[in-house]
């Protein structure tokens, strides 16, 4: 049975994102918050919280109405896109002390149970009706709204050993901006609720901008919980040595024949940076539409891989599926070596498991085709937003499996990032990966220079 104390020894054995921030005094430095301000946000968020939960809340006026829809607007988006195999949080009183959104390998049978809180609340013009919800859970209920107000992910609260924690979450991220950009941003006066659930709302925009004004990137951690930190700009330009070798290698081929020419920077990617790779994208920068062309490619195992999807799209309900006029699966033999290229040093201690054409068809169905429609319905968050950077997966350090269809594939450290370049939307990404369950293999923020030079090498390919 997990208890609290148990998932945060879950969480505990997964140590990377803390010990890769620890090793950049820089990083330490720009992502930790001012402490008194942290705490002023939080208490100003805890009152928030206590002023609506005590009985069913009446709105002030329409500005308040327009707020608290919009936080259960997105706090129910939030839960419904979920991508994570894993959500458990600490709840006092509740089963066991937790509560479960999804068990995946560690509870299973029970899911389901903040999404149940959630739908128990109704919103009307007037104001928030909490049911038959007791006060703790009205609590867990008006906590969540907050955080989806302000773009929260759910898999950031994840492993948390106390909900009662969530609008300290709130609050530091709040105050990490604020600290970036050398002034207050949220408003914390004692008449001040409404102000900043206003400036929560925007938050994103906020962020962007003072991250636009000091010259800096945000980049997200993944183990366990979702963590997004900020870096210098500097810290992930693209590598010219890895830029200047591929397009060397790229004379090789003849123009127009694209499928060799992305082999040639896949392999050399998976020879510098891991054991697989995918990348996928539409081919157009347009506006999505009905018919359009969607391929991947892939290199698993050794093999080379292309896939080609359309887009259906019916109504509101966007589908990635296979181009029934081509095979969707094509293995790729390359024409060019990269034999003589430098590679990296292979890591010993993989998790075996044989990638032959049947799994390379999985793999591309369900990274293509399920998650990114997924993603265009507004299903999941999973996507690669910004450059991200995965330990775990798909094995706990003790070999426990988290997450099997990671394990299956061999993704238990990943780097991932959008593609191409400067595009909209959220359509295509690129990921590499290693499958050794040695923590010392898992990827650092210094390795996203390497990534976005071949973002950048693959960009240029694509655009036409």
């Amino acid at each position: 049975m997990l208890t609290p104390e148990l998932i945060t020894a879950i969480h505990d054995k997964r140590p990377e994102i803390k010990a890769e921030i620890a090793a950049n005094p820089l990083l330490v430095e720009l992502n930790q918050p001012e402490a008194d301000r942290m705490e002023l946000l939080a208490n100003c968020l805890t009152g928030v919280v206590d002023g609506i939960t005590t009985a069913d809340y009446q709105f002030k006026d329409d500005r308040e109405k327009e707020l608290w829809h919009t936080a259960d607007d997105r706090c129910r988006g939030m839960i419904s896109r979920l991508s994570a195999s894993d959500q458990i949080i600490g709840m006092q009183g509740a089963k066991d002390d937790l509560i479960v959104e999804r068990g995946g390998e560690r509870i299973k049978g029970r899911s389901g149970e903040i999404s149940s809180l959630v739908g128990q609340i109704t919103m009307s013009d007037d104001g928030i009706s909490w049911g038959s919800l007791g006060l703790e859970e009205r609590r867990v209920v008006a906590a969540l709204m907050l955080h989806g107000l302000c773009g929260g992910l759910l898999e950031e609260l994840n492993y948390m050993s106390n909900v009662e924690n969530i609008p300290l979450v709130i609050a530091r991220k709040l105050a990490v901006v604020e600290k970036l950009a050398g002034t207050p941003l949220f408003n914390t006066d004692d008449q001040g609720d409404i102000d900043l659930l206003s400036e929560m709302k925007n938050f994103s925009d906020i962020r962007d901008r003072v991250l636009a004004d000091r010259q800096m990137a945000r980049i997200r951690l993944t183990e366990g919980r979702r963590k997004d930190i900020y870096v210098p700009q500097e810290m992930i330009i693209p590598d010219p040595s890895i830029i200047d070798r591929v397009k060397a290698n790229l004379h090789a081929v003849d123009s127009g024949h694209t499928d060799q020419a992305v082999a040639i920077i896949l392999e050399d990617l998976v020879a510098t940076l891991g054991d697989g790779v995918i990348v996928f994208t539409r081919t157009t920068d347009k506006p999505i539409g009905d018919g359009d062309e969607m391929v991947g490619y892939a290199v698993l195992n050794g093999g080379t891989y292309k896939y080609t999807y359309k887009v259906e799209i019916n109504g509101d309900k966007v589908e990635i599926v296979p181009d029934g006029k081509i095979p969707y699966c094509q293995k790729i033999e390359t024409a060019a070596t990269v034999s003589s290229l430098s590679r990296r040093q292979k890591i010993t201690n993989k998790v075996k498991k044989p990638i032959n054409f049947h799994l390379a068809k999985l793999v591309g169905s369900r990274v293509i085709a399920v998650n990114t429609g997924r993603r265009r319905a507004g299903r999941q968050i999973g996507g690669a937003e910004v450059p991200e950077i995965g330990y775990g997966l798909a094995f706990d350090h003790d070999g426990v499996v988290n997450n099997k269809g990671h394990a299956r594939a061999g993704v238990n450290h990943m780097m991932r990032m959008p593609f191409p370049q400067g595009w909209s939307g959220s359509d295509g990404s690129i990921r590499v990966w290693r499958n050794s369950q040695e923590s010392s293999t898992g990827y650092k923020v210094s390795d996203i220079s390497s990534l976005v030079a071949y973002q950048q090498i693959l960009t240029d390919l694509f655009t036409y």
